[in-house]
């Protein structure tokens, strides 16, 4: 099945889908995805005689279809993740080559190195080659990666594949049977590529969402007027007085859940419970505490080793901060009337604001990022809360303010603390803003999206949720996608567990599989203890400390969880394979390896259960694969992994290799305090 390399731009439709006018959406089940020259992605649809693209693939046939051959000199093709370090990407037909390797050369002159011996030395530098592995799989597409050491100078490539006993090459100037020219390389100069290191911490983090007012009340001295009395009903306008002192006062209960990082919802000054109406960035709602206290939380939490990361409502202020009230009392005459986006004078809130405000509403009117001014004050108060010890910066609807800013943003804050981070609330794709320019990460809704689909509410098969899962990995940068916010739910959503309507049975696989899949898990305050509720203001409710009245149950399967996540390095920075998506059993099966330890994770979502034969990479027969939870031994035979008695809604979390005369092959990784046997 061999063939030249054609070009194929003819034979493709792009196209991409609006939604609101705001919100771009992409057909998930086109064939791929191209660049739209604004930082997002088109959906191209393949059209003509191109079946070559759609035929099955076999391994070992010695037939490659070299048509689906791809590679871009852009993220996330070219990622340089440190550096030290250039990581490359190849698109190839799934199952259609037994081996790819990137054959390159690091010059800072030339790229003479290239010859028929692989160790040739030249002026030029010395061909050196690196085996490509398969990292994400989509739409019938395996993108293949491999990482190798570049740190500065000119970097010249070209990938070769093999099949059973035919072998070809692919080269900037295509696809041959030959040796190609040099003159064909792909050519990449790295002062150009930019560092895209998001901070090593977050790979290790649980976090926590707290939601200041709920979450409890250690001094009810600085209660709001009116406050209800704690465990009531919440209602949109309802204050319940959870404060700063109530966090100083469970930090041992944060800890005992393994939480090493906290999402603080808006703390500044505002009249609403939500605080996402901001009077002034500059001051501590009164309700929390004052700026003692603040830092006083601060401190407690880094002496535990808890992060901090606040709440960034750059987009809008609320109707009460100081600078709209300057335009509501003298209207184009005060200074700051450029601040806003206001049609005319003076301020009406009524019938519709005479100026934008956020989803119309009149008490969050949006900022003028465009105006200079605004854009220094913002970058002013980050300045400000980051030299009081914050950590990082979780962003409110940053799709509404331009890229433009963000940048500059990016720049502020890693100018300040290189390890902070910065994580912004995109409920969609996050490409455009995972380039390595502006966020480190974005709230994973997709991630949450496609788990709800499939585990709660049964709209999706287990190949589906693969499929949606693994496009977001092929086009995001690996860095980005090792500290994603993965989560189940949050103050915008109904709760975890209300979101599987009651059921434990059910949500507790889809728990094991956000605490095992790449990127850090976020926990939203009470999900852990089985809290209800449905979206806001119901998901908004008090934290239940009563402890007749929690989940004893959940909160130990997430403190097992949590425990076993810190003490598996392939937990936390392991790539991620997909074993097995078996549709009819509502099952699938995946690894995560790094550094020669591996752990496999199997799920049923199902209501028979299932027997599964897997087959892990890199084991050898013999090798012992122990149940992390029960201390079941499963032992490598033939290559295979064998699990015989999966049964419905059940979870294995199998750690290994060990081998069969290892201490650690037999009895339990953890015991039922979480603690290690």
């Amino acid at each position: 099945m061999w063939s030249p390399r054609v070009s194929m731009e003819r034979y493709r439709v792009c196209n991409k889908f609006v939604v609101d006018g705001t919100v771009w959406v992409r057909d998930m089940k086109a064939e791929e995805f191209r660049d739209d020259a604004y930082g997002g992605k088109k959906s191209v649809t393949v059209v003509g005689d191109l079946e070559l693209l759609k035929a099955p693939c076999s391994m070992g046939d010695g037939e490659i279809v070299t048509e689906a051959f791809r590679h871009e000199k852009t993220s996330p093709y070219v990622e340089r993740k440190d550096r030290e370090t250039v990581a490359i990407r190849l698109r190839a037909r799934t199952s259609d080559v037994e081996e790819v390797r990137m054959e390159y050369v690091l010059s800072p002159s030339g790229r003479d190195g290239f010859g028929d011996n692989s160790d040739k030395r030249a002026a030029g530098g010395v061909c050196r080659n690196a085996l490509m592995e398969p990292y994400a799989t989509v739409g019938g597409f395996t993108y293949y990666r491999a990482e190798i050491p570049a740190s500065e100078g000119l970097l010249y490539y070209r990938f070769a594949l093999k099949d059973g006993n035919t072998k070809v090459w692919y080269t900037a100037g295509g696809v041959s049977q030959d040796v190609p020219d040099t003159d064909d390389l792909f050519e990449l100069d790295l002062a150009g590529v930019p560092v895209f290191e998001p901070p090593e911490w977050v790979k290790d983090a649980v976090f926590y969402q707290i939601f200041p007012e709920r979450f409890a009340n250690g001094d009810p001295t600085n209660d709001p007027f009116a406050v209800r009395s704690w465990g009531g009903t919440p209602t949109t306008g309802d204050f319940f007085g959870g404060d700063f002192q109530g966090v100083i006062d469970n930090i041992p209960y944060l800890e005992e859940l393994g939480i090493t990082a906290i999402w603080f919802n808006p703390i500044f000054e505002a009249p609403s419970n939500h605080k996402y109406d901001t009077s002034d960035y500059m001051k501590i709602d009164p309700s929390f505490g004052d700026l003692d206290k603040f830092k006083e939380m601060v401190s407690a939490l880094h002496d535990a080793g808890i992060r901090v990361v606040l709440d960034g409502v750059f987009n809008h202020t609320g109707y009460t901060f100081w600078a709209f009230q300057d335009i509501v009392k003298k209207g184009r005459d005060s200074r700051y009337a450029d601040w806003y986006h206001i049609h005319d004078f003076p301020i009406r809130r009524a019938p519709k604001p005479n100026y934008e405000a956020w989803w119309g509403f009149p008490d969050l009117p949006q900022l003028n990022m465009e105006n200079l001014e605004v854009r220094g004050y913002i970058l002013n108060v980050v300045r400000y809360w980051m030299e009081l010890g914050v950590d990082g910066w979780r962003l409110d609807v940053p799709n509404e303010i331009g890229h433009f800013f963000w940048r500059e943003f990016r720049d502020h804050v890693k100018e300040i603390n290189p390890d902070a981070y910065i994580v912004g609330e995109i409920w969609h794709n996050g490409s455009p803003w995972l380039q390595g320019d502006q966020f480190d990460a974005v709230m994973n809704y997709v991630f949450r999206d496609a788990v709800l689909d499939f585990f709660a509410r049964k709209t999706c098969e287990a190949s589906d949720l693969m499929t949606r899962l693994e496009s977001t990995r092929a086009d995001y940068p690996d860095a980005a996608s090792m500290v994603l916010l993965n989560l189940l739910g949050s103050h915008d959503t109904e709760r975890a567990l209300t979101a599987f309507c009651g059921s434990k049975k059910q949500i507790i696989p889809a728990i094991v599989f956000q605490m095992t899949y790449p990127g850090t898990p976020m926990i939203y305050y009470g999900d852990e203890i089985g809290m209800t509720g449905a979206k806001d203001p119901g998901c908004r409710g008090t934290m239940i400390w009563d402890e007749s009245k929690q989940d004893r149950e959940l909160l130990q399967l997430y403190q097992n969880l949590i425990y076993l996540r810190k003490s598996s390095i392939a937990l936390r920075r392991g790539n991620m394979r997909w074993l097995l998506a078996d549709d009819p059993t509502r099952t699938f099966a995946f690894t995560r390896a790094y550094e020669g330890e591996v752990v496999a994770v199997v799920i049923c979502a199902g209501d028979t259960g299932a027997s599964l034969d897997l087959s892990p990479d890199n084991v050898a027969d013999g090798m012992v694969f122990v149940d992390a939870f029960t201390g079941q031994s499963h032992v490598i035979s033939g290559g295979r992994l064998r699990i015989h008695d999966l049964g419905p809604f059940q979870a294995r979390v199998l750690v290994g290799p060990y081998s069969a005369c290892s201490e650690q092959c037999s009895g339990k990784i953890l015991d039922k305090s979480g603690s290690p046997c």
